[in-house]
């Protein structure tokens, strides 16, 4: 029963499921203020334009800009910051 079975798995399994490419376009690769340690949640304002990211491993928040593409401000200090 058992070979029978994987004899119809390998028959009918159609391979790896492709997903469908999702509709993503590269805009920027901006560096962080920082180092490359963990980040947490982030939060959009969409009326300024800002996104605020919490640097966990700096124990900062990072204001950024996204009309400009840069990073406006950096606020140290804040050693248990968490999703913004």
């Amino acid at each position: 029963m058992l070979v029978l079975l994987a004899a119809a798995t390998l028959l009918f399994y159609p391979g790896p499921v492709r997903a469908a490419p999702l509709p993503l376009t590269f805009v920027a690769d901006v560096a962080l203020s920082g180092g490359p340690t963990r980040l947490d949640y982030e939060s959009l304002d969409p009326t300024n334009g800002m996104l605020y990211l919490a640097h966990m491993g700096d124990g900062a928040l990072i204001a950024f800009d996204t009309s400009r593409r840069k990073v406006v401000a950096t606020i140290h200090g804040m050693p248990l910051v968490r999703g913004v």
